[in-house]
């Protein structure tokens, strides 16, 4: 009976030592995947103006300059940041809020880190709107050309992958979900499914937020 009574001991603390080890190894992998969607380091020197970066305008233009001088015709600020996901190549990438003198709805700047090194892309405020914490974001043209979707980025700018958009064609709206048509109660249950996404995380753009971001 004794020996019935250790075996029964030797065999639960064994299998609590693999529960153990299997969830240590489990949290591993989580903490290595955490770490690695968290290395920011490529944008380190670009944020803190130690180095100059290519810079796409919004309508084409480009320049190569430090993030503090990337406006130089705008009193230009960038109050707050944000980090996503926008073109969705599983590395987030930052969006800084630009701010022009007294207009607070200026537009966004979103860095983006490739092998090249780090560029820049500037957004109008109507061309990245209501940002997600997927990365997902809207745009909109006029009241019946909008849509929502993820940025593909390239060396003359970028395009925008939609996920659904309604379209004006013809003096008539069409509606879109990627390239397939749909109808309008679709367009507005797809709408209503991005709404209801949460919204990305906005910071302030300080010093010490910098410093905790590489830290």
């Amino acid at each position: 009976m004794k020996s019935m009574e250790k075996c029964f001991r030797m065999l639960l603390l064994a299998l609590l030592t693999v529960c153990l080890l299997t969830g240590c190894l489990l949290t591993g992998c989580a903490q290595a995947e955490k770490a690695e969607e968290d290395d920011l380091s490529p944008y380190r020197a670009a944020l803190m103006n130690e180095t100059e970066i290519p810079i796409v305008y919004y309508g084409g233009d480009q320049a190569t300059a430090r993030l503090e001088d990337s406006f130089p015709d705008l009193d230009a600020s960038f109050p707050r940041f944000a980090l996503a996901d926008v073109d969705g190549d599983g590395t987030r990438e930052i969006v800084l809020e630009i701010t022009a003198g007294e207009n607070a709805g200026y537009g966004f700047l979103v860095l983006d880190a490739r092998e090249d090194g780090v560029w820049a892309y500037e957004f109008s405020y109507r061309g990245l709107m209501n940002l997600k914490a997927d990365g997902t974001a809207s745009w909109s043209d006029g009241a019946a050309d909008n849509g929502f979707g993820r940025v593909a980025f390239t060396e003359d700018g970028y395009t925008f992958a939609d996920i659904a958009r309604s379209v004006l064609e013809e003096d008539d709206v069409h509606y879109y979900a990627g390239e397939e048509p749909i109808d309008e109660a679709e367009f507005n249950r797809l709408l209503d499914e991005q709404d209801q996404k949460p919204d990305a995380e906005w910071q302030p753009f300080t010093e010490e937020n910098m410093a905790a971001l590489f830290s």
